[in-house]
């Protein structure tokens, strides 16, 4: 199974389920809500850490955090977030940066061969029909970010190179080069892939 799909069927059966099924669901673009009432939606109290750390409601899953996993795979980010009045607002976000988390959530480290050039395209459809599932309008994929999926990097198996042009292949007419490294082919490589794809 690719490790995005993976990655939604960890949220979906996380701790913060509840708060991904609740967001899929919704058919705004935007949540004004509050502590209390995540805490009645999610049938638990926050940690001490969401009422005291900004960080902790960050939009980043690349860390293994449950819950800002579970917003970022619905789609969706924080916003305005205030935690003297413990409110937030929830954004949908169309053109949204998809990052596979830094932290496999398969064991891809025991990887005994190189990923091959079908592995990076596997991998790439995976994120597509992700995003396209989301109703996104476009994905930004890091060169690192999907071989990390992939597996083999950084270890002796890397294939940075072969990576990179799986993504240049993909590119379609509309699709967007945000970062390109200095010979062009690098972990820093984004290509901004408009969806769905034709």
């Amino acid at each position: 199974m690719s490790r995005n799909l993976l990655l939604l069927d960890a949220v979906k059966r996380g701790k913060y389920s509840n708060l991904f099924k609740s967001l899929v669901e919704r058919q705004d673009d935007e949540w004004q809500t509050n502590f209390a009432e995540l805490e009645a939606l999610l049938g638990f109290r926050l940690p001490n850490s969401a009422r005291i750390y900004r960080p902790w409601w960050a939009n980043d899953n690349r860390n293994g955090h449950s819950q800002s996993m579970a917003w970022t795979v619905a789609g969706w980010k924080t916003a305005a977030v205030d935690l003297d009045n413990e409110t937030l607002t929830f954004r949908k976000a169309k053109d949204m940066d998809i990052m596979a988390p830094a932290k496999p959530i398969s064991d891809t480290s025991s990887r005994s061969a190189a990923p091959t050039m079908d592995d990076f395209r596997e991998e790439l459809q995976a994120y597509f029909l992700w995003g396209k599932s989301q109703q996104m309008t476009s994905v930004v994929i890091k060169a690192g970010d999907l071989h990390r999926s992939v597996g083999g990097y950084p270890t002796p198996f890397n294939r940075m190179t072969m990576c990179c042009n799986a993504m240049y292949q993909e590119q379609r007419s509309g699709d967007l080069v945000v970062e390109r490294p200095n010979k062009g082919y690098g972990a820093t490589l984004a290509i901004k892939y408009q969806l769905p794809r034709r």
